[in-house]
């Protein structure tokens, strides 16, 4: 649409709604929200890594760590070097050429190429 900027950010009218919204939902889950430093960040590794690994057991904690990190705790989820925690398991973005992806089970670990 030739936009350079998110339409929350473009019309502050969406973007009070949409950030009441995500407030609304939080509270319901008990999850913690606090505004990122910028808005919107890039998410494109994170949904890689779900839509390659669609029904692995990880999947809903990757996905409330990677949320957490985005909206909790205000780190760039496109970052080259991420750690995140969730529940046990411990996630790691490392980009090279051998590992995109780390989940470190509480017994064993799994390296994903994405």
């Amino acid at each position: 649409m030739g936009w350079n900027d998110s339409p929350f950010n473009i019309y502050p009218s969406k973007g009070r709604y949409m950030w009441r919204d995500m407030e609304r939902l939080c509270n319901l889950y008990n999850f913690p929200l606090r505004r990122p430093s910028k808005f919107p960040r890039n998410g494109l590794r994170p949904s890689r890594i779900i839509s390659a690994h669609p029904e692995a057991t990880w999947v809903p904690d990757f996905a409330r760590a990677v949320f957490k990190a985005g909206f909790a705790e205000d780190q760039d989820i496109g970052d080259s070097l991420l750690f995140f925690q969730e529940s046990s398991l411990l996630f790691m973005f490392k980009t090279n050429r051998i590992i995109d992806f780390i989940c470190i089970y509480p017994t064993m670990v799994l390296c994903l190429k994405i």
